[in-house]
């Protein structure tokens, strides 16, 4: 009888949907009890402890294959030719290993992973963790089940509320109550028990004891929580007053005599979550200023401010007029420009020269193509129209950096504005003139650009004056973004050469271009001709056998769905061509595969996906783990301390493709006053490394940080996002891999250069292992492996 049989542990994989696909439930029902082992060292711990039977990397390698099975049903099928699947029950037996370790360490990362399966049924197990004697373990339970239970309906957490409360009654004169907090703040409190709580976290700050912070914290969670629906009244009050009381002190942290009560910004935090309306408290912030400091100081205080205010609010737009001059404070001098765009009354003329810069300077480019008149009240006789045009005809020189960004951004506003125009009444002489010489421009400069992005704007610029000859002249551009936009236009147009110009395309391996291609071949005159080119190059990208052609092979199945019809004398030969893809090692496409064949020949086929192992790094990789990478955007290094104890694994993954080159060269395709993207060598959202990157969530960070991007749980296709502020609603749905570190002290200027490196079509230098002096002595030093937990 083999262990797990013995100790009567099983696990089952409950089917769910959600964005992603299939979902497996792991479900722990009863705990193993194992003999202490003491063979060989904790690999990658650093700590010295007797070496137990199973490491920390073996835990974390037997979660993440688990997490990989997500996508699959039961009867999914082994496939040999992937090299197989290692025993589920094995892996469950490590994980049941480590949680019942008698080293701390092995209990905690045991009990984390278990909440990363995002099943309540897990919460009578991991509850008893509460009782664990380590309090760190008690503190990844206490974290297991907030996980557990998250986009699960409110009902569900029910189980883990009880089990916290019931945790707490025993922590009353313990510094674990305050991590049990924070927990407990997250989930679905009735009214009753949220005030009751809300009084005990603001008694702690009130009395300033050792546990305000954690009530602060708390109360951070709980506003984020319920959003506009508030806290107590009781609690705003008292939040709004403390804040206000640090910003007349002009301190970043509000003082009672010579004792902190907190961070001025973690109360205004609050208030933001809850959308509290004050607007002394949020001019205040957005114009706050540190009492002896250098300006710098209280940056994050301001931005929170500038966050807070109301274009639409007139009592709030001297803040936000003040804010968007204020040159040492990139971020939120481009969130106040943004939202002056939106100002009624607000001159856009007054606005453009505000912005000269900053990376809003293009919305604000595009906000001129609007031609309300009282959106240029008190500009004169300034004429939008000959600022665009003197802007776009810099094209042809812009050919260096991002220098091709604000003239491409004013050629398409100045295609819409004229649109817009025309629509209004006939064009004026000068009018008439800037619409040649704009036409010209896109025509004869534009479309032919060294620059690729320059070319994908005067495409859209050429739909939007709907000048089709231009296009079909582009169709012969080799760039797949380029050609996407191009055949975007034509669809627009219903321009005849979309046809033939789509499954020209075909041919192309990059995964953006062909969706573009097989979307747009929906609805063609003669779909019987498709056909074959569609399932050809359906075949060529299935046999690449990439986790992230997922989309575009979806939308490949699906248009041969609609070309193949059951009453056609060859609709049982398409079948059997398509059978072998009821066994596809994507279960979405074994599934869509089985609907088309039901469509065809009206009997149901049924998808029995072949099951494959997801790509991992080994445990040498994990135990090297790197403290620190660094982003090099157009010359400027921007550092970044990894969370090596939070996502090792997709961490790992990250430097391997580091160490490999994969992200050098790269663009930021996206970028505004939130986050900017990078990391796919195509420059869009399709493809990307060929395999998934599972999730490792609970990480968060308030200051700018990394985190990998995907477009559904565990499919994190390589992207990377740099966020500038925390995003409440992606926490605990993203993996965060890491903080950007503060700013190399400097003058303001250098300041407002690394933020402006950030704007869309930068380029990624490089990605590389390590940091710049003082960056890697003051943060990362030497250190490797994955870190020891932090003590007490």
């Amino acid at each position: 009888m083999n262990q797990r049989a013995a100790a009567g542990c099983h696990f089952r994989c409950d089917r769910a949907e959600n964005a992603g696909g299939l979902v497996a439930a792991v479900v722990v029902l009863i705990a193993l009890t194992v003999p202490v082992a003491a063979s060989r060292p904790v690999g990658g711990l650093g700590n010295g402890q007797a070496a137990p039977a199973i490491s920390v990397e073996d835990v974390l390698l037997a979660a993440d294959r688990m997490r990989a099975d997500r996508w699959y049903p039961e009867e999914s099928l082994v496939g040999d030719d992937h090299g197989g699947r290692l025993s589920r029950a094995a892996d469950m037996d490590m994980l049941m290993l480590a949680v019942k370790h008698p080293i701390a360490e092995l209990r905690y990362y045991g009990v984390r992973e278990l909440g990363r399966f995002e099943t309540p049924e897990n919460i009578p197990f991991l509850s008893a963790y509460l009782d664990d004697p380590d309090p760190r373990v008690r503190t990844a339970a206490a974290d297991a089940l907030v996980q557990s239970v998250v986009d699960r309906p409110d009902d569900e957490a029910l189980p883990a509320i009880a089990a916290i409360e019931e945790r707490l009654k025993r922590e009353v004169l313990s510094p674990m109550r305050g991590p049990l907090w924070v927990r407990l703040a997250e989930l679905p409190l009735s009214s009753a028990t949220a005030a009751r709580y809300e009084r005990e976290w603001t008694d702690q700050i009130v009395q300033m004891t050792d546990l305000r912070g954690d009530g602060i914290d708390a109360l951070l969670a709980r506003a984020r929580r319920v959003g506009a629906r508030g806290l107590q009244p009781s609690t705003e009050s008292l939040v709004s007053d403390w804040a206000l009381a640090g910003l007349q002190q002009r301190s970043v942290v509000v003082l009672v005599g010579m004792q902190e009560r907190g961070a001025t910004v973690d109360f205004l935090r609050i208030l933001q979550a809850i959308r509290a309306d004050n607007t002394d408290i949020a001019t205040g912030a957005a114009l706050f200023e540190c009492g002896t400091a250098p300006a710098p100081c209280g940056d994050d205080v301001r931005d929170v401010g500038v966050q807070m205010l109301n274009p639409h609010n007139p009592a709030h737009l001297y803040a936000l007029d003040r804010a968007a001059k204020r040159r040492y404070d990139p971020l939120s001098a481009s969130t106040a420009v943004r939202k002056l765009i939106t100002a009624p009354g607000m001159p856009l003329c007054t606005l453009l020269d505000i912005a000269d810069g900053l990376p809003a300077e293009p919305d604000v480019i595009e906000a001129l193509s609007r031609i309300e008149p009282e959106r240029y009240n008190g500009c004169g006789d300034w004429n939008p129209t000959l600022t665009l045009a003197r802007s776009a005809g810099q094209i042809g020189s812009s050919t260096r950096g991002t220098d091709w960004v604000v003239p491409a951004r004013a050629q398409e506003a100045l295609a819409r504005r004229f649109v817009a125009l025309g629509r209004a009444g006939p064009l004026g002489k000068l009018d008439q003139v800037e619409l040649d010489l704009l036409k010209d421009l896109i025509a004869d400069t534009s479309s032919k650009h060294v620059r690729w992005q320059v070319r994908v704007s005067a495409a859209r610029a050429a739909r939007t004056l709907e000048m089709s000859d231009v296009l079909v002249e582009m169709l012969e551009d080799e760039q797949h973004n380029v050609k996407a936009e191009v055949l975007q236009g034509l669809a627009a147009l219903r321009h005849p050469a979309l046809w033939a110009g789509a499954v020209d395309a075909l041919q192309f391996p990059d995964l953006y271009l062909l969706r573009t291609a097989v979307d747009l071949l929906r609805g063609v005159p003669r779909p019987a001709a498709i056909r074959e080119p569609v399932f050809e190059v359906f075949e060529r990208v299935s046999k690449a056998a990439t986790d992230t052609s997922r989309r575009t092979r979806l939308a490949m199945v699906e248009r041969l769905g609609e070309a193949i019809q059951p009453d056609q004398p060859d609709a049982q030969v398409w079948i059997n061509r398509l059978r072998p893809y009821l066994n596809d090692y994507d279960p979405e496409i074994a599934r869509a595969t089985a609907g088309v064949i039901e469509a065809i020949g009206g009997y149901r086929e049924r998808p029995q996906p072949t099951r494959r192992p997801g790509q991992q790094p080994n445990r040498a990789q994990l135990m090297a783990i790197p403290p620190c990478i660094t982003i090099t955007v157009d010359g400027q290094d921007s550092p970044i301390l990894l969370d090596r104890g939070i996502a090792p694994i997709a961490i790992a993954r990250l430097v391997s493709a580091i160490n490999s080159g994969y992200y050098n060269g790269t663009v930021l395709h996206a970028a505004d006053e939130n986050f900017a993207i990078f990391g796919n060598p195509g420059a869009h959202d399709e493809g990307g490394l060929p395999r998934f990157i599972r999730d490792e969530v609970g990480a968060r960070h308030d200051d700018p940080h990394l985190v990998l991007m995907g477009h559904a749980r565990d499919e994190a296709d390589g992207r990377l996002a740099i966020r500038y502020r925390d995003n409440p609603a992606r926490f605990r749905r993203e993996t965060v891999l890491g903080r950007v570190l503060p700013r190399t002290p400097g003058s303001a200027d250098q300041a407002v250069e690394r933020f402006n490196s950030f704007v869309e079509g930068a380029t990624i230098t490089r990605v590389w292992v390590g940091a710049p002096e003082p960056e890697r002595r003051l943060w990362c030093g030497r250190e490797v492996g994955i870190p020891p937990l932090d003590p007490g």
